[in-house]
């Protein structure tokens, strides 16, 4: 018999692991990924939801080794004063129309916002 039937008939492992032969490496689960970095944790779910968890354990043995030293990501940029103003007075006009045309309701809330003494958007430039 070839040590391909062998390897197939005993589940592969047991048979290496007594010729001397390192078993396996695991295949990653929840546990893991808590552990990770949120960039590592999200590359894994979604290669495994593109392949399976084996191909995904597989890629992040390699990944994490030839990305070891990297940066974290880029901080977010703060919302302006201005955005969370429009967002606000979008849903303002939403609940009261039922309704938000952004062409022309954007430009009304663009006009109210140039309009707005400094008082005003003090609150909204200090969140």
């Amino acid at each position: 018999a070839t040590t391909d039937h062998k390897v197939k008939r005993d589940g592969g492992w047991r048979w290496a692991s007594r010729h001397g032969m390192a078993p396996p490496p695991p295949v990653y689960g929840p546990k893991d990924t808590a552990l990770w970095p949120d960039e590592a944790a999200e590359l894994y779910r979604a290669t495994k939801t593109n392949r399976d968890a084996k191909y995904a354990s597989r890629y992040m043995r390699w990944w994490f080794e030839n990305h070891g030293g990297m940066p974290r990501g880029v901080p977010k940029i703060p919302r302006s004063a201005y955005s969370m103003y429009y967002t606000e007075r979008k849903g303002e006009i939403f609940r009261s129309a039922g309704r938000f045309h952004q062409k022309r309701d954007g430009k009304k809330i663009g006009a109210e916002w140039k309009a707005l003494a400094d008082a005003i958007k003090q609150p909204y430039m200090d969140k």
